[in-house]
């Protein structure tokens, strides 16, 4: 309604590393774009948990040994939690040009 348009949307919830829907919206008229994460309580407390080893992970000066390691942390935090009812359902998609 207000001049936002889908521009990606990726189901992660057959992930390893992390579990929830990541959206990407453009403000067509500014040319901005603006993220819009779906979890459930669970996932958005795990995605909470673990927010600083994703940032270590997407650190370049990070060596490459502990990577593994926070990867790790992350599956095993994650591991646990199911999949929403019919959240298998939602398919990725992108926007034509984008």
């Amino acid at each position: 309604e207000r001049g936002g348009e889908l521009d990606r949307l990726v189901n992660r919830w057959s992930g390893e590393d992390y579990k929830g829907i990541n959206s990407r919206w453009l403000h067509v008229e500014s040319g901005q774009f603006l993220e819009v994460q779906f979890h459930t309580q669970q996932s958005w407390e795990a995605k909470q948990a673990t927010h600083d080893t994703y940032e270590k992970i997407d650190d370049p000066t990070t060596d490459v040994s502990e990577i593994e390691k926070l990867r790790e942390y992350q599956r095993g935090i994650v591991s646990s939690l199911r999949m929403p009812e019919r959240c298998g359902d939602i398919v990725d998609y992108k926007r034509t040009g984008s």
